[in-house]
This record gives C-alpha cells, sequence and structure tokens, in this order.
C-alpha cells in the first residue's frame, strides 16, 4: 500500500526545502535564571528573599506586612519552597489581607511592593556584570564560539547549511546576555566566512517577560486557574491581574505572538538553564506543539549544576544525561501526555563531560563557557551580611 503522508508534514516538508535552498538552519535559544547563576551573580529568588524579608527592610503598609508574614511562615514552618515565586505568589490569599478595597487593592499593592524590591535588587546584580569597552568584541567573539561548539557538537548539521540563524528568547530581566552579545557580529561572521566554518547570523535578542532597562518586567502567573484567592481570580477573568498573556500587551512587552510564531518554525530549539515551571506552561504548550509538528526537530538540553558531582564513568555520565532528559519529560507530563521515547532521538543533552582523576569523573556542565566569562567580568557583591535573613 502507498503511504499518503499527512498535509502538515507535506507543508513542513516543502518548508523545509526552502530553508535548505538558501543554506540556513533556524536556531531558537530559551534561556533561563540558570545562565546568570553560571555567571556567578545572586540571583534566585531565594537570594533576593533573604534581602526583601530581612526585619529592617522597609515595610510601607499592613498589607505588605502580612504578605511578608505568610511569605516567612509558608517558608519557615510549611516547608513551602519558593523557587518558584510566581506559583507561590499567586497562591496568597490577599482578601485576608487589610486593605480598604478589599483582596484586589491587596494585590495590587503587594504586588508593586515586591516586584518594586525585586528589580531595586536585580538592578544592584546586573550591575556587578561588567564588560570593558576594550574587551567587548573579543568577549561578543569568544561567546559565540561557545555557542557555535555547542550547536556542533550535537546536531549534525547538512553540509550545505551555511548559516545558523540565531534568535535568543531570554526570560531574565537582567542584561547580561545583552552585554555578552553587545560586540561587532560584523567581525566574526567575515571570520567565520574565512576560515570557510558555519556562521552564526544573530537574529535578535528578546525579552520575553520584559527587562530591567526597559521597566517593564512582567511578574505572574499563567493564567487564572493559578491564582487561589477567589475574588482576585474573578476579578483576574476581567482585567488580567497577575496574569501574564495579559500583562505582556498592558505593559508593551508583546513578545509571546513573535515567539510563539518563531518557535513553530524553528530547527533547533536550545533550553538553557531553565526550570519548565508551571507559570510559564503556554511557553512551554508552545515547545511540545513544535515538537509533535516537526518529527525532525532537535531541542537540546543544556545541563547546569552549580557544584558538580564526581561520578564513576560513562556508565554514569549515560545516567546523567538521561535524568536531564527525565527532567524535561516530567514538566511536560504535566500538560501533557508526553512520551520521551517519541522524541529521544532528537533530544539532546549537552553539557556534560568528563577527565580521569583517581576518584573518578569529574562532572563539567557549563556548555556556553559561563563560569569563565563570570570570572573575568563579574564583581564581587557588595551585599553586607546583615541585610540576610536570619533563618535558624
Amino acid at each position: 500500500m502507498r503511504y499518503n503522508p499527512p498535509e502538515e508534514l507535506l507543508q513542513l516538508a516543502g518548508s523545509m526545502a526552502v530553508k535548505t535552498v538558501h543554506g540556513q538552519s533556524e536556531v531558537s535559544v530559551l534561556i533561563g535564571n540558570g545562565f546568570d547563576i553560571g555567571l556567578g551573580l545572586d540571583t534566585r529568588y531565594s537570594d533576593f528573599l533573604q534581602r526583601y524579608l530581612n526585619p529592617n527592610f522597609p515595610v510601607r503598609t499592613d498589607a505588605i506586612r502580612a504578605m511578608k508574614d505568610d511569605i516567612r511562615n509558608q517558608i519557615r514552618n510549611e516547608g513551602v519552597s519558593w523557587a518558584d515565586a510566581e506559583i507561590a505568589f499567586g497562591k496568597l490569599e490577599f482578601s485576608n489581607y487589610p486593605h480598604k478595597e478589599g483582596g484586589v487593592g491587596a494585590l495590587a499593592e503587594c504586588e508593586g511592593d515586591f516586584t518594586g524590591a525585586l528589580k531595586s535588587y536585580l538592578l544592584d546584580e546586573d550591575a556587578r556584570f561588567f564588560i570593558p569597552h576594550e574587551r567587548q568584541n573579543d568577549t561578543t567573539h569568544k561567546f559565540c564560539v561557545q555557542l557555535q561548539n555547542l550547536l556542533e557538537s550535537e546536531i549534525a548539521f547538512p553540509s550545505y547549511v551555511k548559516t545558523l540563524n540565531v534568535e535568543f528568547f531570554n526570560f531574565n530581566y537582567t542584561s547580561t546576555l545583552d552585554k555578552l552579545l553587545s560586540g561587532d557580529m560584523a567581525a566574526f561572521v567575515q571570520a567565520d566566512a574565512k576560515e570557510n566554518k558555519r556562521s552564526i547570523n544573530l537574529v535578535g535578542v528578546h525579552h520575553i517577560h520584559g527587562s530591567l532597562s526597559k521597566d517593564n518586567i512582567i511578574f505572574g502567573v499563567d493564567d487564572d486557574t493559578q491564582i487561589s484567592d477567589q475574588n482576585v481570580a474573578d476579578a483576574s477573568k476581567q482585567v488580567g491581574y497577575l496574569v501574564k498573556s495579559e500583562l505582556d500587551s498592558a505593559l508593551q512587552v508583546n513578545e509571546l505572538a513573535s515567539f510563539i510564531k518563531r518557535i513553530s518554525n524553528s530547527n533547533v530549539i536550545v533550553l538553557f538553564g531553565l526550570s519548565y515551571g508551571r507559570s510559564d506552561a503556554s511557553i512551554w504548550q508552545s515547545v511540545f506543539r513544535a515538537m509533535k509538528k516537526n518529527p525532525l526537530l532537535d531541542v537540546v538540553l543544556c545541563g547546569y549544576r552549580k557544584d558538580p558531582p564526581v561520578v564513576s564513568g560513562p556508565a554514569m555520565m549515560q545516567k546523567l544525561k538521561s535524568a536531564e532528559r527525565q527532567r524535561f519529560a516530567v514538566s511536560m507530563n504535566w500538560a501533557y501526555d508526553f512520551d520521551i521515547s517519541d522524541y529521544v532521538e532528537h533530544l539532546h543533552v549537552v553539557g556534560y563531560d568528563f577527565y580521569e582523576s583517581p576518584i573518578g569523573h569529574r562532572v563539567y556542565s557549563d556548555p556556553l563557557g559561563l563560569g569563565w566569562f563570570g570570572h573575568k567580568f563579574v564583581r564581587q557583591s557588595e551585599t553586607k551580611s546583615s541585610e540576610r535573613v536570619d533563618e535558624t
């Protein structure tokens, strides 16, 4: 019997054929907080909360004081992690906080205070990463070489692909990635052409959740079902309080639509330093739909560990890679019936390598070489120990 491929696959094959003629491959790189942490910045929510919950940190209103008490109680007494602060924030019962305008008024007051303090904290951290002007071009070129090596190590690009059109989607509010890519790309492309290597064409850098520089950071949940306070959830259905898709247009970030379009037309998707949190469920749904649409799509998972473990050999290395794939699969499972075996041939894991040592193999998990950039360009933090919260 003759096989008749689905119309969607025929269209996909036609689209890829057009790209083949032009010798280009579309690469989308999604960057999460692991990127800034890899550079050596203290940008975890737990780092921020140590300052924000400090008893000496100013409290403007009774509602904000009640919110802070709730956060402290969740962390200390209930063992609730605020690693995904957006989901945790959505679970707060704002109607219980004193405010003349009820739960919605308390939400507006508390969210404004929380994000305002978060901006201030991250601006301090962001300023610690500084590249001198005279080193900018060399630094950008070095970073692009790291990215090239990462891609070439895992993806078997056909010989006719000469250009990698790379577009970054940064989930961070900071400007660290922008700084790394601020050098002269033209000189880098010319050097690649001279050496007859594939070149990187930087299509753009998008701050999908807004940025500190534009003062339009998006802090919220994926939809109103992730808001526990029923009064706030009901109001959100009308005007989109705390919902990212609504904030995307209200704060004039306007990145979600272009992201979804780009992801659906990518040949390669790189995921770096991401937690796959539920507060970005729509984002991961877009990635999953792209994987289902294009069985030839390559997805690269970049492992990152601040303190790499010691393992005993190549078999353990494969175990680590398998665990990274499984972490991604589990993250997909809460939204979809995700069978990792359907994608395993095109689901790559990078960032794990090893070298011989007397006690085994030390895991290396820094595929973009962030440790080097951090060592060169991150200034020492000026945060005093007195600003830290006593968690004992």
